[in-house]
C-alpha cells in the first residue's frame, strides 16, 4: 500500500519543480529587461545632456564673438553697423549676427511654428516681435575653411529697466522707453544721467543655438530642442557684473 503513495508523491513534485523552474526563467528575464531598459534610458540622459551642453557653449560663443566685435580694435568690429560713434542704439533696434549652416537660411524675425530659429526671446523682454527690418551681418567664426561654433544668430540691443528687470533708479517702475547707461559705477537712465559725469551706453547681447538631437523626418530640428541662453551687459569700457545662462526645452 505505501508504494503506490510514492509514485504519486514523485510525480506531484515534478510538477512543482517545472513551475519554479518556469518561475525563476521569468524572474530572471525581466530583471534583464529592466537592466537593458535603464542602459538604455542612461545612454539617452547621457546623450541629452552631451547635445545640451554643446548647445550651452555654442551660444556663449556666439555670444563672445558680439562681445569681440563690439571692440573698436577687433580687426572684425561691428563699426557703426550696431550704433554710430557718439550715437545712441535707440529703444526698439535691433541688431543681428547670423551663423546660418550651409545652405541654411537664418530668420530670427520670422515668428512662423515652423522656423526652429524664430527669436521669440525678444517678445519676452520687449513685449513684441523683433522688427522684421532689423539690420543683420555674417559671422566671422570660420576661419581658413574650418567651421566655427554652430550657434545661429546673435542678438544685439538696448538695454532698458524692462528688459532687464530691474528698477534702475527705484521709482517703483520698470522704464521700457530709456536705454541704461554705465558711469564705471552704477547705471542711469539715459534722462537721468547726471551732468557733467562721462556714461557709456548698455547693450544686451543674446545668443541662441539649437542641438542637432531630435531630427524630424525632414531633416530639421525639432522645436523642442534645447535652445541656449548666454547675456551680458556691455559698455564702452567694457564688461561687467554678473552673467546668466539659461537652458530652453
Amino acid at each position: 500500500m505505501l508504494l503506490p503513495t510514492r509514485k504519486a508523491n514523485t510525480k506531484s513534485e515534478r510538477g512543482v519543480a517545472l513551475f519554479i523552474a518556469i518561475f525563476v526563467l521569468l524572474l530572471i528575464s525581466v530583471v534583464a529587461l529592466g537592466l537593458m531598459l535603464m542602459a538604455g534610458t542612461e545612454s539617452a540622459l547621457n546623450s541629452n545632456y552631451k547635445s545640451s551642453v554643446q548647445a550651452f557653449y555654442d551660444a556663449k560663443a556666439g555670444a563672445e564673438e558680439g562681445r569681440g566685435r563690439m571692440w573698436s580694435g577687433n580687426p572684425n568690429a561691428f563699426g557703426s553697423f550696431v550704433v554710430a560713434s557718439g550715437s545712441t542704439l535707440a529703444v526698439g533696434q535691433v541688431r543681428y549676427l547670423l551663423n546660418p549652416a550651409s545652405g541654411e537660411t537664418v530668420n530670427p524675425t520670422d515668428m512662423s511654428s515652423t522656423n526652429p530659429y524664430a527669436d521669440t526671446q525678444y517678445s519676452r523682454e520687449w513685449g513684441s516681435n523683433p522688427p522684421t527690418s532689423s539690420p543683420t551681418i555674417a559671422s566671422v567664426s570660420s576661419q581658413a575653411g574650418i567651421a566655427g561654433p554652430l550657434y545661429k544668430w546673435v542678438r544685439i540691443t538696448p538695454r532698458t529697466e524692462q528688459s532687464a528687470g530691474i528698477d534702475v533708479n527705484g521709482d517703483g517702475v520698470l522704464d521700457n522707453a530709456n536705454p541704461l547707461y554705465y558711469d564705471g559705477t552704477q547705471q542711469f537712465l539715459s534722462s537721468q544721467i547726471p551732468s557733467g559725469d562721462t556714461a557709456y551706453q548698455v547693450f544686451e547681447i543674446t545668443a541662441l543655438s539649437v542641438t542637432p538631437a531630435g531630427m524630424t523626418a525632414r531633416g530639421s530640428p525639432r522645436a523642442s530642442s534645447v535652445r541656449a541662453r548666454w547675456r551680458r551687459r556691455r559698455s564702452c569700457e567694457g564688461f561687467w557684473a554678473r552673467r546668466r545662462a539659461r537652458a530652453r526645452m
